[in-house]
């Protein structure tokens, strides 16, 4: 599972994002080998469908089970929070950054 900075981050790129993920699974992959994490060995297409359901699909993005198996879209609190947070770290880093400049 991507970190929450880094989904909110990948988000930002709204369209495109969706995009360029359903590009990746038009390829229909038998195998997917990443540089970090667990490789799809088998069944690549849908695993990679699975992993990039939080891209692809807005209205489920949060889909989760709860604890009686139903489908839960509420939004993880704290991967919000910590996605904001993170975000809001690295915004201001670029502003720190650029007023230094000068």
């Amino acid at each position: 599972k991507a970190p929450a900075y880094l989904r909110a981050i990948v988000r930002m790129g709204g369209s495109r994002t969706r995009e360029a993920g359903r590009r990746l699974l038009a390829t229909n992959p038998e195998r997917v080998i990443f540089a970090h994490g667990q490789w799809f060995n088998r069944d690549a297409a849908d695993a990679l469908r699975r992993s990039l359901a939080w891209i692809l699909d807005e209205d489920h993005a949060w889909a989760r089970p709860s604890a009686d198996g139903e489908m839960s879209t509420r939004a993880p609190l704290r991967s919000t929070a910590l996605a904001g947070v993170a975000l809001a770290g690295v915004v201001g880093l670029f502003v720190y950054l650029r007023r230094s400049r000068r």
